[in-house]
């Protein structure tokens, strides 16, 4: 039959069986792992009192008595120091423990130092977080799920004039006047449902009931139970770029009523949404680049959990969609609202696409290499740069991101002998399917087998229109699960074409 003792000694945790007079009577084998926090040698005889520090002996001289004299099972927490002075957290459980005719206690020590570690080191990075997001240059508020305003950082304080004590524990409808009440109604019964919503156009009321236009990222917050416990808002105030947007459209309704006969209103009115195109291109910069400086900011000044990383990583992941899709958007709309035209330049081809290689890389942050096969060192070319520009961009870029499982691309330039220069993008991605081939040029159109490779859908519509307008011809050969080659043919000035 196994003895007390030896079931004792197979205890991971620190047990001491002491008397009335506070002596060691056993002690298991884990307790060795206490000796170098003891006052004196843990050994059989040995008071308890002799083993903890000064300050703790009248406590643990208490304890003791309660437990003999009241037979009452308490545990406490003991911080004690190491000889390197490091602190260690400790639960201790005092026990009664009847024997025979005779009581004694029993003493078991529970290494909490992790535990309690984590949770200063939790209450400090909560702390340095939750300055971070007061003095952000960001809308930041949150809610719980009930709907109540849990949060408002400074920034809101300056755009709606709404004090902190004025707003906290306010349902955030109260920011929504009788108008808007609805829609706000709207997005927070589809956030509280677990689903992000990102570049939202919220309008609100002020302190002074004057309506104002945020551009925000609402995301859920969840518990450990994976259950949606409130939303974490972050957003820019664009009031001003949203009156004068709609100041825009309403004149565009206005003149395409009155100017649908004739030819010359006509291009008016494409020259107003021209330059509608380009001064929302530019006004919806500011607020993306205030956002994503604020997220670079909190990254960097603070040591945040991986959870809260997470929320930082799709607000910038939705920013950088946002950038791309608007640059696509302007060039595609430049060749909708007029024709592209070229501007030629002399320039050697080589060293052009050294650097725009280069340049993709480093976006891509070097994921992958590029090989370069060339028949002659340098190339000379008179062309335009820009256009060159879009089409190689898109080609690498694509070449890098459609190749998750192949760390290279290759770049063959070829100068042949009849004036015209070949350019050939080729990867080892995933392809294109046969029946998507038709339709890859047409914009917004992507590959049925992308899945959740991010990307607009425009940069094929914008090589092939960038490539047409060089006089230029377009090749195009991909296999599903083999990779893609695209060769691109120009003439090396526009005297040979």
């Amino acid at each position: 039959m196994i003895s007390a003792e030896t079931i004792l000694n197979h205890l991971k945790e620190p047990i001491f069986l002491v008397d009335k007079e506070a002596r060691i009577l056993f002690y298991n084998k884990a307790s060795n792992r206490l000796r170098t926090l003891a006052r004196k040698p843990i050994e059989t005889g040995v008071s308890v009192l002799d083993l903890v520090s000064a300050d703790r002996q009248d406590i643990v001289r208490m304890l003791l008595q309660q437990t003999f004299q009241h037979h009452i099972t308490e545990t406490v927490e003991a911080e004690y120091a190491d000889l390197d002075g490091r602190p260690h957290y400790f639960e201790v459980t005092y026990s009664p423990l009847p024997y025979k005719d005779d009581m004694h206690a029993c003493i078991e020590v529970r290494d909490i130092t992790p535990q309690k570690t984590f949770e200063r080191k939790s209450v400090r990075l909560l702390r340095d977080y939750q300055n971070v997001l007061e003095n952000a240059n960001a809308l930041i508020f949150s809610v719980d799920s009930r709907e109540y305003i849990t949060d408002w950082n400074k920034e809101c304080t300056r755009i709606t004039h709404f004090e902190k004590n004025e707003i906290l524990a306010q349902r955030v409808a109260k920011l929504a006047d009788e108008k808007n009440r609805e829609s706000m109604a709207i997005l927070m019964a589809k956030v509280l449902s677990g689903m992000p919503v990102n570049n939202y156009e919220l309008v609100i009321s002020d302190k002074e009931q004057d309506q104002l236009t945020l551009l925000v990222n609402v995301t859920p917050k969840f518990n450990d139970k994976n259950d949606v416990v409130g939303a974490l808002f972050v957003g820019q105030d664009i009031t001003e770029l949203s009156t004068y947007r709609f100041s825009l459209e309403q004149q565009v309704l206005d003149r395409t009523e009155k100017l649908k006969e004739a030819l010359e209103k006509e291009r008016e009115l494409v020259a107003l949404k021209d330059r509608f195109v380009s001064m929302a291109s530019h006004e919806l910069r500011t607020p993306l680049s205030s956002i994503e400086h604020s997220v670079r900011h909190i990254r960097s000044t603070c040591s945040l959990p991986h959870d809260e990383f997470g929320a930082l990583d799709k607000i910038e992941f939705q920013v950088g969609l946002m950038r791309n899709l608007l640059e696509d958007i302007l060039t595609l709309e430049k060749g909708n609202v007029q024709k592209l035209k070229a501007s030629y330049q002399s320039f050697d081809l080589i060293h052009f696409l050294d650097e725009l290689a280069e340049e993709v890389l480093i976006s891509r942050q070097h994921s992958h290499r590029i090989e370069k096969r060339l028949s002659h060192p340098s190339i000379g070319m008179v062309c335009d740069n820009k256009l060159l520009r879009n089409i190689f961009i898109n080609l690498l870029s694509n070449a890098m991101k459609f190749s998750p499982d192949s760390d290279k691309g290759l770049l063959f330039i070829t100068r042949n002998d009849d004036e015209t220069v070949d350019v050939v993008v080729q990867d080892d991605g995933i392809g294109i399917p046969e029946a998507d081939l038709k339709r890859i040029f047409d914009p917004f159109t992507r590959g049925s087998n992308a899945g959740s490779i991010t990307g607009t859908g425009l940069g094929l519509s914008i090589v092939k229109r960038a490539v047409e307008t060089l006089q230029g011809k377009l090749l195009f050969e991909s296999t599903v699960g083999k990779g893609t080659k695209v060769t691109v043919q120009l003439a090396c000035s526009p005297d040979s074409v």
